[in-house]
């Protein structure tokens, strides 16, 4: 833990009363994957629904152990960031309104996948660990304009080698021609740092 950064600690206790707050944003670092029931306690879906203030940013380093869709129906129609370890389908087609997915493995970004997608997807970030499948497909699946017609902006991360300068150039150019920009991440970090909880 870096100084300075805070440190936030739940307990869940059976029987706990609703929290009388709201969450705009939640950012969950720790590695251990929380409840179910402890994620819609901390969220709070009674109160969002009586003043409609829904989370709208989701970043999770681990998905709730046990979850049977509860997080898909709760908040994915009112997301409009979401970072997952994982692909979980029942969210991804739950969130019509997302303009921004994060992927810690590129592997993950399948044609399939992509076809999940809403149309208001604006930016996809992920780490290209083997081979570039994943840039393969977003360039198929847009440039034949089947999905993904909003997309502006892809992050990548990946390990640097000596033919990257190259690779990055060529694909930089491919991205530009179907109106994608391509951006750089030479630290894996914006897929899995920072810790943030924002009250509405």
């Amino acid at each position: 833990m870096h100084a300075g950064t805070p440190l936030i600690c739940f307990v869940l206790i059976e029987d706990e009363p609703p929290l009388q707050f709201t969450l705009f944003e939640l950012r969950w670092e720790n590695m251990h994957p929380p409840s179910t029931q402890f994620m819609l306690w901390l969220l709070n879906y009674k109160v969002a629904s009586r003043t409609h203030a829904f989370l709208r940013i989701l970043h999770l380093s681990a998905f709730p152990t046990g979850d049977n869709g509860d997080m898909a129906i709760h908040y994915g129609p009112h997301l409009h960031s979401l970072r997952t370890p994982k692909v979980d389908r029942q969210l991804i087609e739950s969130a019509r309104r997302l303009k921004e997915i994060f992927l810690f493995d590129g592997r993950e970004i399948t044609v399939e996948f992509l076809l999940l997608l809403p149309p208001s997807v604006e930016h996809i970030a992920f780490s290209l660990l083997d081979g570039i499948y994943a840039l393969e497909h977003i360039f198929q699946v847009k440039g034949n304009g089947v999905a993904l017609e909003n997309l502006r902006a892809l992050s990548l991360h990946r390990q640097m080698d000596q033919n990257w300068p190259k690779l990055w150039t060529d694909l930089a150019n491919r991205a530009k021609s179907i109106g994608i920009e391509l951006i750089r991440q030479e630290n894996r970090g914006f897929l899995v740092g920072g810790v943030s909880i924002f009250v509405s």
